[in-house]
């Protein structure tokens, strides 16, 4: 054989010609992740979940990836996470998981049921991190999500009239028009 012959053309090894072929996935694509120590391919929000420190992530995170944890782990599961989300990013995410289609085709709706999930949540993490958080937010959204939970009265406005004082009134009824049964009641401010 000539020279020319063996350095154009090389043979493969027999037991590498053997081996199954190894897929190698292209760098940076999403769905694909490396295995952890067990050998199982975990999904990148699951290793997001278990990085260290997490908290110190959380204001790099797109708002859209923060969401996508939350849904994941449950919004009561991440409180901390939460507060330690930027003002700008809670106001994407509350975007992302307030406004929900009741039926496909129709407008999104606000869910002032999950608005109260999420007061809770900030509440849970300390009460001056929910009134930071929710004094900064936009007002009409404030407005909309506490409609359902709070009523304001003005109490000369539901105050008997003065020609009805006299007689003699059952409180017990005034209480009953204003106050459905099971809810809690509270005055503030007088």
């Amino acid at each position: 054989m000539s020279k020319r012959k063996d350095r154009g053309h090389r043979r493969t090894p027999k037991r590498l010609r053997a081996s199954k072929p190894v897929r190698t996935a292209a760098p940076g694509r999403a769905g694909d992740s490396p295995p952890d120590e067990a050998g199982s391919v975990r999904s990148p929000l699951a290793r997001l979940l278990d990085a260290p420190h997490l908290a110190r992530l959380v204001p790099h995170l797109a708002p859209e990836t923060l969401h996508q944890l939350i849904r994941h782990s449950g919004l009561h599961a991440c409180g901390e996470l939460v507060a330690s989300a930027p003002l700008e990013q809670l106001t994407s995410v509350l975007d992302l998981d307030l406004w929900r289609h009741a039926q496909p085709g129709r407008d999104e709706q606000f869910d002032a049921d999950r608005f109260g999930e999420w007061v809770e949540v900030l509440v849970d993490t300390g009460e001056t991190v929910a009134a930071r958080i929710v004094a900064a937010l936009d007002e009409h959204l404030v407005i909309a999500g506490l409609s359902r939970y709070v009523r304001v009265f003005d109490p000369p406005a539901i105050a008997p009239p003065a020609s009805i004082e006299d007689e003699s009134i059952d409180d017990e009824l005034i209480d009953r028009n204003v106050t459905p049964p099971g809810v809690s009641e509270c005055e503030v401010g007088g």
